[in-house]
């Protein structure tokens, strides 16, 4: 066994420190929106030589459903985004490790009982609240 110290560990470079690494390209809507972070960052090429690989991505994502999942250096540690591409540029929101997601099972109301007629209830009530989104909330 060899020790190493916080500070030997903060000076290993990245695997992700210059580039971003994709893992794996998903359909958008497989993506669960508890494991958004709530950070999202624009993204743009490094010069000539990252715009060349930059460019056809986002175009390839802007013409299908699917996302791609990646990792990149952030802060001094390797965090996991998905990467879409927004109006004009790709966009990285920031993603959750599996650790960092609590279970909810436990958090689920044991024991309730609901009756057909509460759910028509909820059901109306939320049909009666629906409006068409304008992009403003």
């Amino acid at each position: 066994m060899v020790a190493v110290t916080d500070a030997e560990l903060e000076e290993l470079p990245l695997p992700t420190a210059k580039a971003i690494e994709v893992v794996a390209f998903v359909p958008a809507a497989s993506i669960d929106p508890v494991l958004l972070s709530g950070d999202s960052y624009f993204l743009q090429g490094d010069g000539q030589f990252a715009a060349k690989p930059y460019a056809p991505i986002a175009k390839a994502l802007a013409r299908n459903t699917k996302v791609a999942v990646a990792k990149l250096a952030w802060h001094g540690r390797e965090r996991l985004v998905l990467l879409r591409v927004g109006d004009v540029v790709v966009v990285a929101h920031v993603l959750k490790w599996d650790d960092e997601i609590l279970d909810p099972a436990e958090l689920a109301p044991k024991g309730l009982e609901v009756t057909h007629s509460e759910i028509d209830a909820a059901v109306h009530l939320v049909d009666s609240m629906t409006t068409a989104r304008d992009g403003a909330l």
